[in-house]
Protein backbone atom coordinates (compact mmCIF):
# COMPACT_ATOMS: atom_id res chain seq x y z
CA UNK A 1 0.00 0.00 0.00
CA UNK A 2 1.34 3.59 -0.78
CA UNK A 3 1.98 6.35 1.58
CA UNK A 4 -0.64 9.30 2.24
CA UNK A 5 -0.37 12.96 2.03
CA UNK A 6 -2.47 15.92 2.79
CA UNK A 7 -1.44 18.61 0.31
CA UNK A 8 -2.51 22.03 0.73
CA UNK A 9 -2.86 24.33 -1.95
CA UNK A 10 -3.88 27.79 -2.83
CA UNK A 11 -7.25 27.04 -4.57
CA UNK A 12 -6.75 30.43 -6.80
CA UNK A 13 -3.44 29.29 -8.46
CA UNK A 14 -5.21 26.71 -10.54
CA UNK A 15 -2.29 23.60 -9.97
CA UNK A 16 -0.20 26.30 -11.53
CA UNK A 17 3.21 27.15 -10.49
CA UNK A 18 3.29 27.72 -7.01
CA UNK A 19 -0.11 27.22 -5.92
CA UNK A 20 0.80 23.64 -3.50
CA UNK A 21 1.62 25.53 0.14
CA UNK A 22 2.99 22.34 1.26
CA UNK A 23 2.40 18.43 1.55
CA UNK A 24 2.19 16.90 4.51
CA UNK A 25 3.18 13.06 4.95
CA UNK A 26 0.61 10.85 6.52
CA UNK A 27 -2.74 11.08 7.07
CA UNK A 28 -2.85 12.00 10.87
CA UNK A 29 -4.79 14.36 12.61
CA UNK A 30 -2.02 15.71 14.94
CA UNK A 31 0.87 16.53 12.11
CA UNK A 32 -1.86 18.17 10.24
CA UNK A 33 -3.10 20.41 13.27
CA UNK A 34 -0.04 20.90 14.35
CA UNK A 35 1.33 22.47 10.98
CA UNK A 36 -1.94 24.75 10.96
CA UNK A 37 -1.17 26.28 13.93
CA UNK A 38 2.47 27.43 12.70
CA UNK A 39 0.79 29.10 9.69
CA UNK A 40 -0.42 32.81 11.00
CA UNK A 41 -3.79 33.29 12.88
CA UNK A 42 -4.36 36.52 10.06
CA UNK A 43 -3.40 34.19 7.09
CA UNK A 44 -5.38 31.62 8.47
CA UNK A 45 -8.46 34.05 8.83
CA UNK A 46 -8.48 34.52 4.98
CA UNK A 47 -9.32 31.14 4.03
CA UNK A 48 -13.30 30.81 3.45
CA UNK A 49 -13.11 27.32 1.44
CA UNK A 50 -11.20 24.01 2.22
CA UNK A 51 -12.00 20.56 0.43
CA UNK A 52 -11.36 17.55 2.81
CA UNK A 53 -12.39 14.37 3.91
CA UNK A 54 -14.96 13.69 5.89
CA UNK A 55 -13.56 12.44 9.16
CA UNK A 56 -14.45 13.98 12.63
CA UNK A 57 -10.45 14.60 13.05
CA UNK A 58 -10.69 16.41 10.07
CA UNK A 59 -13.36 18.54 10.85
CA UNK A 60 -12.43 19.49 14.47
CA UNK A 61 -9.28 20.73 12.64
CA UNK A 62 -10.57 22.95 10.23
CA UNK A 63 -12.97 24.16 13.33
CA UNK A 64 -10.51 25.20 15.00
CA UNK A 65 -7.51 26.22 12.96
CA UNK A 66 -10.25 28.43 10.18
CA UNK A 67 -11.67 30.54 11.99
CA UNK A 68 -14.17 31.99 9.17
CA UNK A 69 -14.80 28.22 6.80
CA UNK A 70 -18.10 27.55 7.10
Amino acid sequence: MGELYKIVSNKDGKGKKDSIVTIIPRNKSEIISNFSQKIDMVKRSQVIEIALNMTNSMKLIAKKSLPKVK
